[in-house]
């Protein structure tokens, strides 16, 4: 049966499917475990990058219009975050402009990537009548996290609605 924990663990696992993704943490709170950025970095130092899954709002019940409501045939919403920061160690000759536009571009990147890896798993993965979509993610440049430079993030919320049927775990 699909609960919301194997919901968050799907899309954990979807996210790694994509190999140019760094392993997503689940419910980290920062970033922690930052990976060199295959490709080329447009600077002279190297792009690494972090991501994660939060599990972020409550279950709510989704009204479908026509449709009618019994425990087996709710349908389920919940709105799990994926964070992805990326930090930009400089390298010779690197500006603090050509760092923060390389921090962007690769955050940018990497939002269209895995809306795009979404777009094309729907049910995540699992055997199920589970629905995700991608809802407008949210940009920050110049963020500071412990131990880490500054970096370019993005919180990415994943709308995820299953029935109710497939919510017992």
């Amino acid at each position: 049966m699909t609960n919301r924990e194997a919901l968050l663990q799907a899309l954990v696992a979807l996210t790694a499917s994509e190999p140019s993704l760094p392993p997503a943490a689940l419910d980290e709170p920062e970033p922690s475990h930052w990976l060199t950025r295959m490709g080329a970095a447009p600077i002279a130092g190297e792009l690494l990058h972090a991501l994660a899954v939060q599990d972020a709002t409550p279950e709510t019940l989704a009204f479908v219009r026509g449709a009618e409501i019994d425990e087996a045939g709710e349908e389920l919403e919940f709105t799990p975050i994926i964070a992805y920061a990326v930090q930009a160690k400089p390298g010779a000759g690197d500006t603090v402009e050509a760092l923060r536009a390389a921090r962007r571009q690769a955050r940018d990147e990497g939002v269209r990537l895995i809306a795009d890896l979404i777009a094309l798993n729907r049910n995540l993965g699992v055997e199920a009548e589970v629905y995700a979509e991608v809802m407008p993610p949210a940009r920050d440049d110049d963020v500071a996290f412990v131990n880490a430079l500054p970096s370019a993030t993005a919180l990415i919320p994943v709308r995820i609605l299953y029935t109710g049927r497939d919510a017992a775990s």
